[in-house]
């Protein structure tokens, strides 16, 4: 397991894909061991019995995942080397369109698509540039998505084979001169509009636009947002009477978060969702339009999927399971001056194969003095941590801490002891 903070990015490009940032130490940062996980870039199934989404396993970059709404039967439907992000489900659900990073440059983003089940994986799209975001139209006959093949972001779509590629937006200048980015197009369920979000206003800071499908008749849905937040990601309601959207971070207390608003088609009747000291972003909606799937990030860190109905009410999380204690043993049980001294800290459900992996940290403090941890793994579902116990110390009291953390959940023991 890698050192916290030491972990690797998430493979980044364009305006969309973050910074994957998931490792983190909730204690002692000299101390603390961790391994990259988190799920995020929900997408309800039109049938409404599956979510897509993005997993972080053991360190491994993104995978394309599927679970229930109860947070139940989760499969894994891709597991190749390059990171794959943003599902999107074909209107019959029998597809998913994804984002594969199929190589070692930045550029190396492109759309494919493949059965619900995983199988028939089939890349669409293979210019030199990022390709992210797609959206289906409502037929299943087009996608949607954003590219970066002319130096910036902008809109296109493309048959469902991957031919026919055509621009819908077209460069906008800013007030700086450069050119206005386009991004995280969702097709609305009638055919008829494609919203979108732009930095094309005054503020550059993001908004909400609708398009015909051509890219004509470009309309502002959102009121033009205060220049330290944005709008970003909307979401068709499954009958096309609303949108929602994240707003932020800026606009709301705390100004670091992001929410979840649902704005009515024709930009009226704005309604705030989310109202939590973490922030939410990336909705979906279930198809009966009564439930959303949000992501909720911890500080930016180890994203989690939740459940929230469209009227403000209580969120259900669906992913990143409630760790329990189960005991705690210590070899030897009493700690040993100039000898290795191991503390066992047991947890369920288990924190072990590729389903389960968690945050550890370990530190052992001897009056003012912190000791070096020489172990800090979690192996079966048990967490161990080792110190050797200086001789100099023989007769004084060792304290020690052994925690474990998986999503916002957590495990930990404080213990104080005397030194043989």
């Amino acid at each position: 397991m890698p050192v916290a903070g030491a972990g690797g990015d998430r493979p980044a490009a364009g305006i969309e894909l973050q910074s994957l940032a998931l490792t983190r130490a909730f204690a002692a940062p000299t101390q603390a061991l961790a391994a990259s996980i988190g799920h995020d870039m929900p997408s309800w199934s039109p049938d409404g019995s599956r979510i897509a989404f993005v997993g972080f396993r053991s360190g491994r970059v993104g995978d394309i995942f599927t679970i229930g709404p109860d947070g139940r039967g989760e499969r894994r439907l891709t597991s190749t080397a390059g990171h794959e992000d943003m599902p999107s489900w074909s209107p019959d659900g029998s597809k998913i369109a994804f984002v594969r990073h199929t190589g070692d440059a930045l550029v190396d983003f492109h759309i494919f698509v493949m059965n619900a089940d995983g199988s028939g994986q089939v890349q669409l799209t293979t210019d030199g540039a990022p390709n992210f975001a797609p959206t289906w139209s409502p037929d299943g006959t087009r996608i949607a998505f954003v590219s970066q093949r002319n130096r910036h972001s902008e809109i296109y779509a493309m048959n469902a084979d991957g031919t026919g590629h055509v621009l819908l937006t077209e460069p906008t200048p800013l007030p700086n001169g450069e050119p206005a980015a386009n991004d995280s197009p969702s097709w609305s369920p009638d055919g008829q509009r494609i919203a979108f979000a732009s930095n094309r206003g005054d503020t550059l800071a993001w908004r909400l636009y609708t398009m015909r499908p051509d890219g004509s008749d470009v309309r502002p849905l959102t009121q033009n947002p205060t220049p330290w937040h944005n709008e970003r990601r909307p979401a068709w309601s499954p009958d096309g009477s609303k949108v929602a959207y994240v707003s932020g971070p800026g606009r709301d207390a705390p100004v670091t978060n992001s929410e979840i608003y649902v704005v009515d088609a024709d930009g009226g009747n704005e309604q705030r969702l989310t109202r939590t000291h973490e922030g939410e972003t990336s909705p979906s909606w279930a198809p009966d339009g009564d439930r959303l799937v949000v992501t909720r990030e911890f500080g930016r860190l180890r994203p989690e999927l939740y459940v929230i109905p469209a009227v403000q009410g209580p969120m259900r999380k669906i992913t990143g399971g409630t760790l329990r204690f189960v005991s705690l043993t210590a070899a030897p049980v009493r700690p040993q001056a100039g000898k290795l001294f191991t503390v066992n800290l047991a947890v369920a459900p288990t924190l072990t194969g590729d389903r389960r992996y968690a945050d550890v940290a370990c530190h052992a403090v001897v009056g003012r003095t912190l000791l070096q941890v020489r172990l800090g793994t979690v192996v079966r579902g048990r967490l161990r941590c080792a110190w050797i116990v200086p001789r100099a110390f023989k007769g004084r009291r060792l304290t020690y801490f052994a925690g474990t953390m998986f999503g916002h959940s957590q495990v930990s023991r404080t213990i104080s002891a005397p030194i043989g």
